[in-house]
């Protein structure tokens, strides 16, 4: 079944609790297709008409705890400075395609979009989401790990990964990445908002 990535302009100014059905969000989903603003953008994954699952994307400042900023030299004295991000506000796949690999696709065209398209062009210092504490592991085999003074919810883990560790974490010229996650690099570059010269 061949997989599919698509790009679509996204209003984030509409909110999401997480109590919400997945039809409501598969509704603003399609939404998104009609709206003009540039708010966020959202990659699509799917497999003929069915959604597999999607990540937004959206330029941010995030405050750091003194910890964080210590351990990895950030410049700033308060807890009110604030960092450049890129924020990832949704990320979701779908319940049928859960546990059989599609996560993991989905981070990694998440970090190479971030890794090639992003950071060439913009400041940015690190990727940051609100992780379900269940999904905390998951993301954490991807380098993230907690960044922030403050912890908005009880079920909600504030995560980070600094953009200087992109190559590393996807082993790209590192001598570290073997021949199939070489194939699987390419393979998902050929899906990233422009093609990459």
């Amino acid at each position: 079944m061949p997989l599919n990535f698509e790009s679509l302009e996204l209003d984030t100014g509409k909110k999401f609790k997480l109590e919400e059905t997945y039809n409501q969000i598969s509704d603003y989903l399609l939404a998104a297709y009609d709206d003009q603003s540039n708010d966020a953008v959202t990659n699509v994954m799917y497999s003929d008409a069915e959604i597999i699952g999607y990540y937004t994307i959206q330029m941010n400042t995030t405050k750091v705890s003194k910890r964080y900023r210590k351990f990895h030299h950030l410049n700033g004295s308060s807890n009110n400075t604030g960092y450049p991000c890129v924020d990832v506000p949704f990320l979701a796949i779908n319940r049928n395609y859960q546990q059989q690999g599609y996560g993991r696709l989905l981070i990694k065209q998440l970090l190479l979009n971030v890794h090639w398209q992003l950071v060439p062009l913009i400041g940015t210092s690190m990727i940051t989401l609100d992780a379900l504490n269940l999904s905390v592991e998951f993301y954490k085999k991807f380098g993230f790990i907690e960044y922030s003074p403050e912890q908005l919810s009880s079920i909600l883990t504030p995560l980070a990964l600094e953009t200087t560790q992109l190559a590393q974490v996807l082993k790209i010229n590192t001598g570290y990445e073997t021949m199939m996650e070489l194939a699987l690099r390419k393979a998902l570059e050929s899906t990233l908002l422009f093609e990459i010269k």
